[in-house]
C-alpha cells in the first residue's frame, strides 16, 4: 500500500532505510511535478511484508528527495532534498520534523558519525560540505570549523563522494 496521492498523484519509491527496530522509511517522489516528496513509514511484519503506518511531506517546495539516513539509535532521521537538510524524530512509527537548514544547491549525500553528527555533501555542481550537530531536542547547529572543508572538484572524471567513520 502506498500513501494516498492528492489530485490523482501517484507516488514512486526512490530509496529505503531501516531503523534496525522493525521499521523502514521509504522516500517517495510524485508522478506529477507540482507535488513535493514525502517519507512513508512502514512496519516490517514477521513474514517480511510491509504495513503502511504514516507519512510526512518534506517541509519545502523541493520536488525530489535526494537522500536520507537514520542515526545509530534508529530514532533520528536526517533527510536531504533540493532545498536543504531536515531532521526528524522517529517515535511510534511517526516522523516529527524538529529542525531544518537551508542549503543552496541541495544535498547529495548524508552520513552520521558515531557521535551523532550529520555530514552532508552538496550536489556536484556546488561541491559544498558541512557538518551539523543535533541537540537532544533535534535542533541543528552547523559545526563551522569542520564545514570549512571543500571537496576538490572532480571535473569531467566523475562525482564527489564522502566516507564517514561509521557508527
Amino acid at each position: 500500500t502506498t500513501p494516498a496521492g492528492s489530485g490523482g498523484n501517484q507516488w514512486c519509491p526512490t530509496e529505503a532505510v531501516a531503523n534496525g527496530d522493525g521499521a523502514v522509511v521509504i522516500g517517495m517522489t510524485p508522478s506529477a511535478s507540482s507535488a513535493g516528496s514525502l517519507l512513508a513509514v512502514y512496519s516490517i511484519n514477521t513474514n517480511g511484508t510491509l504495513r503502511y503506518r504514516s507519512s510526512r511531506m518534506l517541509p519545502t517546495s523541493a520536488q525530489y528527495l535526494s537522500t536520507f539516513a537514520f542515526d545509530r539509535t534508529g530514532s533520528w532521521l536526517a533527510a536531504g532534498d533540493g532545498a536543504g537538510l531536515h531532521l526528524y524524530h522517529f517515535v511510534n512509527d511517526v516522523l516529527t520534523l524538529t529542525g531544518s537548514a537551508s542549503i543552496q544547491g541541495g544535498v547529495q549525500q548524508i552520513a552520521w558519525d558515531r557521535n551523532g553528527d550529520i555530514y552532508w555533501l552538496g550536489q556536484a555542481c556546488c561541491g559544498r560540505f558541512a557538518v551539523y550537530s543535533a541537540s537532544s531536542t533535534g535542533k541543528l547547529t552547523e559545526n563551522t570549523a569542520a564545514s570549512n572543508f571543500a571537496p576538490e572538484d572532480p571535473g569531467e572524471e566523475g562525482g564527489t563522494y564522502m566516507a564517514v567513520d561509521p557508527l
